[in-house]
């Protein structure tokens, strides 16, 4: 009976590891805030704390972006574009920030659609405990096609960091799918346009996605983080 006891207890022990290490995923960033407006000029994100001397990025998402990239209104921070990119009329930017404060920075962070035009807005901005942006790519489906997996493949095969992606989706309520090796860190279940991104510990050259529903219109970037005293390429 004992023996008995002793082998249901390891079983129970071990399903409880199989069970954590299936389900956890690396911590791979930090989500801050992610969001969604109607039609508007500008977008004002809820009020984040971005850590001293870490990467924070920023995926955001316009449907009125075919006349240029929005721009980030922001007293506390200094911002940057990592890429951007437009099949026509929507729009994926990538942008970034590295607070030199020894402290760190509270506020909140607002977009501002180019000349004045009215857009529907998504972001979700995520920090990692990287410094520097290897390399980034940005690719949508005019470049690609429509087919499953939507994937963004990175210019180089660098190996020296690691790996994050955002894909924009447009017209769908499909939940974003990470391919192989990656996990979802951040973003908003879809309705109308939302921005989900995904990332892994490790380097891969492509960041891979997928949806159930409505995978046609999609934009995705890519980008490999590291820690190092590189600048960014």
């Amino acid at each position: 009976m004992t023996r008995i006891l002793s082998i249901l207890a390891l079983a129970l022990l071990f399903g409880v590891f199989l069970v954590s290490t299936v389900q956890a995923a690396p911590p791979i960033g930090t989500p801050l805030t992610h969001g969604r407006q109607a039609k508007s000029v500008t977008a004002t994100t809820k009020s984040v704390t971005t850590p001293a001397n870490q990467l924070t990025l920023m995926w955001v998402a316009t449907t009125n972006g075919g006349n240029g990239q929005p721009k980030i209104q922001d007293s506390m921070r200094s911002w940057g574009t990592v890429q951007t990119g437009s099949p026509g009329l929507r729009r994926l930017t990538l942008f970034y920030t590295l607070s030199v404060a020894p402290e760190p920075v509270t506020g909140p962070v607002t977009m501002v659609n180019p000349q004045g035009q009215i857009t529907g807005w998504a972001w979700t901005m995520i920090t990692f405990p990287a410094n520097t942006v290897l390399q980034s790519q940005y690719q949508d489906y005019k470049m690609l096609g429509v087919k499953n997996p939507k994937q963004v493949t990175l210019p180089n095969a660098g190996n020296r960091g690691f790996v994050v992606a955002g894909f924009a989706m447009n017209r769908g309520d499909s939940p974003i799918k990470p391919g192989d090796g990656y996990f979802l860190i951040g973003g908003q279940p879809c309705q109308n346009i939302c921005v989900q991104a995904i990332g892994r510990k490790d380097f891969a050259q492509s960041a891979k996605a997928s949806w159930d529903r409505y995978p046609n219109h999609w934009m995705g970037i890519a980008a490999e983080l590291r820690v190092c005293p590189c600048t960014m390429d």
